[in-house]
């Protein structure tokens, strides 16, 4: 009985899985806050504080990540050319200082490369629910 119920819970839940020539990473989707760009490296923020680098870039991370939970899927979107968001952690969005704050209250300020044009986009898509044209910048 017990077995069951774990197999029912991890069967519900939902990984990012990034395989390599060495290892086999298995982050849960609900757990990533955010993704950082750091040139051809990826660096993957967790909800307890956790930080994972990986070895790819961001643009090819966030195919990976919307292909593995469906182009449908709303949970991530991209900010500029060097961070993708969970929008379940977005508390605060304000473009005109550049500012991003998560539910967990770490606070970003982007830097001039992504700027207040991709805080207005992510703040009218709250706005007006439309995650549908999310745009991959490179």
């Amino acid at each position: 009985m017990h077995s069951q119920i774990i197999t029912l819970i991890l069967s519900n839940m939902q990984f990012l899985t990034i395989i390599n020539d060495k290892e086999v990473f298995r982050f849960p989707f609900d757990k990533i806050v955010y993704v950082t760009s750091d040139g051809n490296y990826s660096v993957i923020h967790m909800a307890d504080g956790s930080e994972c680098t990986l070895t790819t870039q961001l643009k090819l991370l966030y195919k990976k990540i919307k292909s593995q939970l469906g182009q449908s899927d709303t949970i991530f979107t991209r900010v500029g050319k060097q961070l993708v968001v969970n929008i379940g952690y977005v508390s605060y969005v304000n473009p005109t200082k550049q500012e991003l704050k998560l539910k967990d209250y770490k606070t970003f300020t982007i830097k001039k490369s992504a700027s207040q044009t991709a805080l207005k986009m992510l703040k009218d898509r709250f706005t007006n629910g439309n995650w549908d044209d999310d745009e991959e910048e490179d």
